[in-house]
């Protein structure tokens, strides 16, 4: 078998029930939510034993917001530990921390522009493996032993519009 295809077939067709123990905290503090943070435990297991895919034990997120009249700015930080890409726990990608920014300009009523910006330091990061069916026998001897490939996550985005909060009537 091809460990490509064969991990493919595996992750597609999984049995055991997977269940998850954790805990989530989040807190603001200040009297006008200047500061907040979160933090999530989860330990998420199958029924056989392996760590559910993609579900870091560790998650974590703090957010710092700046108001002056109608004006907002917030910048935060959110982190996640490591995490398995597969079902049977083979392939881990590394944890990461990312950067956020956003500035809000509230105009009458419910509508505000914003910009924001994720990634703010520009860093690479993993999001994710892809793996290669193999087809035909030239691909298969090609592929054999061959490890999932890395997919990056997005770099600096950044997005710009309005934004309407309340009821339309």
């Amino acid at each position: 078998m091809v460990p490509g295809f064969s991990l493919l077939r595996r992750s597609s067709s999984l049995v055991a029930n997977p269940t998850t123990q954790g805990v989530s905290l989040s807190s603001p503090w200040g009297k006008c939510r200047l500061a907040e943070a979160g933090y999530l435990f989860s330990e998420s297991r199958f029924s056989t034993g392996p760590r559910v895919p993609r579900a870091p034990l560790h998650q974590g997120s703090a957010q710092l917001t700046v108001s002056r009249g109608r004006l907002s700015a917030a910048a935060g930080l959110r982190a996640t530990s490591a995490q398995f890409e597969d079902d049977l726990n083979r392939d881990l990608l590394p944890g990461y921390a990312v950067v956020l920014f956003l500035v809000r300009q509230r105009f009458t009523g419910g509508l505000s522009a914003q910009l924001a910006v994720e990634n703010l330091l520009d860093r690479e990061y993993y999001a994710g493996k892809r793996s290669t069916p193999a087809s035909g026998r030239r691909r298969q001897a090609a592929d054999a032993g061959k490890r999932p490939t890395p997919l990056l996550a997005a770099p600096l985005l950044w997005r710009i519009g309005l934004r309407w909060e309340g009821s339309v009537r």
